[in-house]
């Protein structure tokens, strides 16, 4: 099963981590970084492929009424990488 958010998230544990163990996460009260000084950059529903033409047909046909695909979640996103080049 690809997993294509497991990188980032991969990431930000190897960032966290480092973190915690340099002097410079060091907060005026001595105790190391805390959660409420994190600050992460995210985004909500960037990135949405389009589904093949077969399984557009079988999701017409479960639900009513027909074309609701089209009207709806017939769009897709730029991919991540073209994304990020940004």
């Amino acid at each position: 099963m690809c997993r294509p958010h497991m990188p980032v998230v991969l990431g930000l544990l190897l960032v966290l981590t480092l973190l915690g163990g340099s002097a410079a996460a060091e907060t005026a009260h001595g105790a190391g970084l805390r959660v409420n000084e994190l600050q992460v950059v995210g985004t909500h529903n960037s990135y949405h492929r389009e589904i093949s033409e077969r399984e557009q047909a079988a999701y017409d046909a479960a639900i009513r009424p027909p074309g609701d695909y089209d009207a709806f979640l017939a769009y897709s996103h730029a991919t991540l990488p073209r994304q990020f080049a940004r």
